[in-house]
């Protein structure tokens, strides 16, 4: 995804006013945040897959594509699960005791018996030292609401257009904090 796809935001001259995720965003933010949940303990990669296709619900293609690499980043930086056995040791014992057996049930059922795994559990555990293969825990972002989403959202895109900027002026309204208080760097 091109980083500055996701940058939803509108140029007039020399002002660049961004599209702020809001309220009116929550709805569909909510059946976004119901997508992303369903692939819990699945791969990584099926819910790559599944970002490439259309949704099922109508967003602003920038805004969803924003929200959506919150999501993501939130998913890719969490903790993975404990794995009871590395994967690495699995694929050795597999690759060893099919050499001496020659079969591939007996095989799996026989290294499955040994690491007090199912042969279904042996070989989901297979790969998951790969990111890809890697299982998703979506507990981080079950407990996420669509306006804490649209909040981390509207943060990313101030945080990248800050990135990309090589000056700015800016107009505060409200309560704010007065002048004098303000450190001028030097």
């Amino acid at each position: 995804m091109n980083p500055d796809s996701i940058l939803s935001s509108c140029i007039r001259g020399k002002r660049i006013i961004p599209n702020f995720l809001g309220v009116e965003d929550t709805c569909w933010l909510s059946l976004l945040l119901a997508e992303f949940s369903r692939f819990e303990g699945r791969p990584r990669r099926t819910l790559l897959a599944r970002m490439k296709e259309p949704y099922s619900f109508e967003a602003p293609s920038s805004k969803l594509m924003l929200a959506s690499s919150v999501l993501k980043q939130k998913l890719w930086n969490s903790k993975p699960g404990q794995v009871s056995v590395r994967p690495r040791l699995l694929r050795t014992d597999i690759f060893k005791t099919a050499h001496i057996l020659c079969d591939r049930e007996t095989t799996l059922k026989t290294v499955a018996a040994k690491h007090r795994l199912t042969p279904e559990d042996l070989m989901s555990a297979l790969f998951n030292d790969l990111s890809p293969e890697r299982p998703l825990i979506t507990d981080e972002i079950e407990q996420l609401t669509p306006i804490e989403l649209a909040l981390e959202s509207n943060l990313r895109l101030v945080k990248m257009l800050l990135a990309r900027s090589r000056s700015i002026v800016l107009e505060v309204f409200g309560q704010c904090r007065h002048p004098c208080l303000w450190k001028a760097p030097r």
